[in-house]
């Protein structure tokens, strides 16, 4: 649990499974994480970290239907 005053690592991490037809797919996963200074705003650093991963993983996840294109 975040405590004002003290450093503290935060991770967001999201995935998503892609149905590639055939009855298989593909799972991508991807995380990320920083450390939150006692001056940092957790809420902000935490929407800022998962903005991140999200368009991360998006990006990703349109590459992946492009290869299967």
């Amino acid at each position: 649990e975040y405590e004002r005053g003290r450093m503290t690592e935060i991770r967001v991490g999201l995935g998503a499974t892609i149905n590639t037809g055939n009855f298989e797919s593909v799972r991508v996963d991807y995380s990320e994480s920083r450390v939150v200074g006692p001056s940092d705003n957790l809420a902000k650093v935490r929407e800022e970290l998962y903005d991140s991963v999200d368009n991360y993983l998006s990006d990703k996840i349109k590459e992946i239907h492009e290869d299967l294109s």
